[in-house]
This record gives structure tokens, sequence and C-alpha cells, in this order.
């Protein structure tokens, strides 16, 4: 496991990787494929994200980005550090998903679902609750910006947000990751239908 800070070239591989991974191919037109029918709510969020996106990608690629950044209000700041916090965490958090350690909720966090007996009180415990709780955090960054940016959002929406980026996590997930249903019952994704997979109206 990595666990030195990226440099920003890295970051920027990163970051164009992480709007492919979301949204298709950055900074030209871009969408995510979400199955089932799309909300006005879906709409709303999946546009600010991918204006989100594109600014953080942009800012990552050009010349002295380092100045560029210090240009950014601090609210657009603590979003891009948020992203920088997700690569440092990422092949941690796809280690414990694959592991079976933790799985996806339905409000777009993630959740430990087991911590194997070889590993209850030692280090390794400790580092899974501490990128859990940081990936968490920033995942809740970038959704609260999203309702801020957004004039047809609002902070009563957070849940139905939340939701929405559950949704997309849940669709990405590999056939083998846990996912944590409404019911509170663990289920891999293999075992969910196509259908429990989309929106219904």
């Amino acid at each position: 496991m990595k666990r030195n800070k990226p440099c920003l070239t890295y970051c920027c591989l990163w970051l164009s990787l992480l709007l492919v991974f979301f949204i298709g191919c950055a900074p030209a037109e871009v969408k995510v494929q979400l199955i089932g029918t799309r909300t006005s709510l879906e709409s709303q969020v999946l546009g600010s994200y991918k204006q989100i996106g594109q600014e953080a990608w942009l800012i990552s690629s050009v010349r002295g980005s380092s100045s560029s950044r210090d240009k950014l209000s601090p609210g657009k700041k603590e979003v891009f550090t948020a992203i920088e916090n997700q690569e440092f965490n990422a092949d941690d958090v796809i280690e414990f998903k694959d592991a079976g350690i933790v799985g996806e909720d339905n409000q777009g966090q993630l959740v430990i679902k087991e911590i194997p007996r070889v590993h209850q009180g030692s280090q390794y415990e400790k580092l899974i609750h501490e990128i859990i709780s940081e990936e968490n955090h920033d995942r809740l960054i970038i959704i609260r910006r999203i309702i801020m940016e957004n004039p047809q959002l609002k902070q009563g929406d957070l849940s139905a947000v939340r939701k929405t980026f559950a949704r997309i996590y849940w669709q990405k997930a590999a056939p083998h990751h846990w996912l944590l249903t409404e019911e509170n019952r663990w289920l891999q994704k293999k075992d969910f239908s196509p259908k429990s997979l989309r929106h219904e109206k």
C-alpha cells in the first residue's frame, strides 16, 4: 500500500482518469451512463459534478498550476484537495473492497463490512478505519459543493444527492464487491438483478 503523497504530475493523470471513471472523457463532451431513466435531480447533480471535474482537470493540467490553485476560492480549494485525497487513497480503497472488508452503502458512503480476525487490533485495522473515514469525508465535501454550486439544489436535497452518488458507485462496483441495501442487508453486486440498480419512478 502506498502512503506517500503523489506528485503533481501523477495527480494530473489521476484527475483525468477520475473524469473518465465518472463522466466518460474530459474535457470534451462528457456524460455519465446511468441505467434506467434519469431524473431531473440526477441531471442537475451530474451536470454540476461534470463542471467541478472539468475545472479540477484544467487546473491540474495547465502550467503553473500551483499559482492557479492559489487563486481559487476556499471552497474550490477544499474540493480540489478532496479529489487529491481520493487519488491518494484509491488503491487502498480498492484493496479493501476486493478483500470484502468494506462495501458501498445506499448513501454514497463506504462502510466496513468485516475486519478479518487476523487484522483485528493491528495497525492494518487502524489504517482501514483511517482511509475509510477520509474517503467518506472527501465524498461529502464534493457532494456539498455540488449542492452549493447548483441554484436548483438546497441542503434539504442532501440525502437525495447522496443516493444519486450511491447509485453511481453501485453501478461502477465490481461483481464481487459488497453493497449494503436499505434493509441493512449485505449483497454482492453479482447477486443484484439489473432492475435493482435502476432508478424506479
